[in-house]
């Protein structure tokens, strides 16, 4: 009887100790999850993630198109026939060589303004850029450098060689302009019939004819 009354309290108390560990095990995984933070998202309702806008860069313009658009501005004034910009955008080295005066004789002797020019390429060297173009279907090639924060034109030697030959061909017209001044003549007698009161007398002068 007492063995029996001692098993059945043994078995109440091992049931007791399984029931027990059960719902520690249970309240432990109910709580695990209550214990870890989903990271929060700032933004609108949508969920959607706000994000704060960088300081804004200017924007650069690649050097190249500068020059670009500078080396057409001095063609685009050639080919209208002004002489004043184009000499202004002129380098320091070319404006010691030719004047104000010098240089806008020099192109109305080329004709500047009746010319075609077609910008082909523009590349960097160590100088500044060379451009190559066609004026009126002929290639050239030039170059521009930086001077003052702008591009201007350095002269070719075939250039140099251009304007120096058409300010020696308008200094010779105007020496030639000079040299055709008409001179006077030798002379030629005109008669001429001089009638007072019913007397009729002749006069004979002389004149000087001028002839080109």
């Amino acid at each position: 009887m007492k063995r029996g009354c001692l098993g059945i309290l043994a078995l109440l108390i091992t049931v007791t100790l399984s029931a027990c560990s059960e719902g520690q095990g249970k309240s432990h995984k109910q709580r695990e999850p209550a214990g870890r933070s989903e990271p929060r998202v700032s933004g609108s309702a949508s969920g959607a993630k706000t994000a704060e806008a960088p300081n804004a860069k200017p924007r650069i313009v690649p050097k190249k198109n500068i020059v670009e658009d500078e080396v057409k501005a001095y063609y685009d004034a050639a080919a209208r026939g002004d002489y004043d910009y184009t000499c202004e955008h002129l380098s320091e080295l070319v404006r010691m060589d030719f004047s104000r005066e010098a240089w806008v004789s020099a192109n109305q002797t080329l004709q500047s303004n009746q010319a075609s020019y077609q910008i082909t390429d523009i590349h960097k060297t160590d100088l500044g850029y060379d451009v190559e173009l066609t004026v009126n279907g002929k290639p050239r090639k030039t170059t521009f450098v930086s001077e003052g924060g702008e591009y201007k034109h350095e002269l070719s030697d075939e250039e140099y060689a251009m304007f120096d030959g058409a300010l020696a061909s308008a200094s010779a017209s105007a020496s030639a302009s000079v040299s055709a001044t008409p001179e006077p003549s030798g002379g030629n007698t005109v008669t001429v019939v001089d009638v007072v009161d019913g007397d009729t007398s002749t006069l004979t002068t002389q004149y000087k004819a001028w002839t080109a």
